[in-house]
């Protein structure tokens, strides 16, 4: 038996491990051999087995999905590999994963067996005595190695536990859930000022009055931003995603607009430093806060 913890900021989230499965495309090169003939560009400390755009596709599909899960989650802050999702978010997150799995399966998996074989032949021909068949697997035991592996958790303090030591680990636990959410509510925090103050240095002139290059991603981090928040709004932070809400009426324009339209620059500038000192407010206002949070 276990003694579940319950917080109000987990009562409509669910927390799920996501680990993504491929066979790695790297090998230790022989210390004792590296000064021979192999080719430079496939030699390092660590080695690629082989070369194939096959293979990179696979890489690629992979980091994709990964980002499009993270874009509706937040790490957990509270154990290493675990995230937290909202209640209305698990069937999308299980649609993603499952027609992942069969996509990889079925469509992106198969171009590079086709070439496997081959690929280890040029791996052979350009390693040279740096080439050992026993770090490539067998095709069936490659074709299998790709996927995505999840799994919804929970955490828990068994019941059974002598009492004194229950009530530690329970505080305990308590403790860390609290502590992550605040590491949920800075790192939204945060992660929203940081892309504030970029928008706004790159919109504002510079000294001598000439316009800054605005690559289209100052105004589409934004918009990102603020149409995934909801569903990473975790902790339910209210006054932030009042500042949002305010945010919302400047993007229904693109980074086009934005860049050559000299009325429309203006007024996003203005409205973007109308927001800054309730962003910063925010930020000072966070319990405990830190200065790493890269996630947003």
């Amino acid at each position: 038996m276990t003694q579940e913890m319950q917080f109000d900021y987990l009562r409509e989230s669910a927390l799920f491990s996501l680990s993504i499965h491929r066979w790695r495309n790297v090998g230790k090169a022989d210390q004792r051999k590296m000064s021979m003939d192999a080719d430079k560009e496939w030699v390092h400390s660590a080695m690629k087995l082989l070369e194939s755009d096959e293979y990179e596709a696979i890489v690629q599909f992979q980091n994709k999905i990964k980002a499009e899960v993270d874009a509706i989650t937040m790490s957990s802050y509270f154990r290493d590999g675990v995230r937290v999702a909202k209640i209305k978010a698990v069937a999308k997150i299980e649609e993603i994963l499952t027609e992942a799995n069969k996509k990889l399966k079925w469509e992106i998996v198969p171009p590079f067996m086709e070439v496997y074989a081959n690929r280890i032949a040029d791996a052979r021909n350009s390693l040279r005595a740096l080439f050992n068949e026993r770090k490539y697997p067998t095709e069936r035991e490659v074709e299998t190695s790709f996927y995505f592996e999840w799994a919804w958790l929970t955490f828990a303090v068994p019941e059974n536990l002598p009492d004194d030591v229950r009530e530690r680990e329970a505080e305990k636990l308590r403790g860390a859930f609290e502590k992550a959410r605040n590491d949920m509510v800075a790192a939204l925090r945060i992660g929203f000022g940081k892309l504030v103050d970029h928008a706004i240095e790159r919109l504002t002139p510079s000294e001598d009055g000439k316009r800054k290059i605005i690559k289209d991603s100052v105004v589409e981090n934004l918009k990102d931003f603020v149409r995934t928040f909801d569903m990473k709004d975790i902790t339910q932070d209210s006054q932030l995603a009042e500042v949002v809400r305010k945010a919302q009426v400047l993007f229904v324009v693109d980074g086009k607009d934005v860049r050559d339209n000299e009325a429309m620059r203006e007024k996003v500038l203005e409205q973007l430093e109308g927001l800054k000192p309730t962003i910063d407010q925010l930020i000072e206002e966070v319990p405990n806060r830190r200065f790493a949070f890269d996630e947003a």
